[in-house]
């Protein structure tokens, strides 16, 4: 793999962060409406859980295509269907750290 290519790579790899500046302005939407007294405790976990898996998965296949598509990177290798997966799980990872 040449320079070129691997800094092509090790932008897609960190463009997991975009997702975050997308994702909170839901974030606050979901917590305004959360912040009912009658909410239950379990009630919030859901939300937040259902909130990170719908996040996860746009974010990451919205930034498969656009990545693949705009760097013009090969589709289908084991370089990024690696950093596809390390999306998968980078982006709830650091939601959890983030926000507990």
């Amino acid at each position: 793999m040449t320079k070129k290519t691997s800094i092509k790579y090790l932008l897609y790899f960190f463009s997991y962060l975009l997702v975050y500046l997308c994702s909170f302005p839901l974030l606050f939407m979901l917590t305004f409406v959360a912040d009912s007294p009658t909410v239950s405790e379990s009630t919030l976990d859901i939300i937040f859980y259902i909130f990170s898996l719908f996040v996860t998965v746009v974010g990451s296949t919205i930034l498969n295509y656009l990545f693949k598509r705009s760097m013009k990177l090969n589709k289908n290798t084991k370089h990024t269907w690696l950093i596809f997966f390390a999306h998968l799980i980078l982006i709830p990872l650091t939601y959890i750290l983030i926000l507990t």
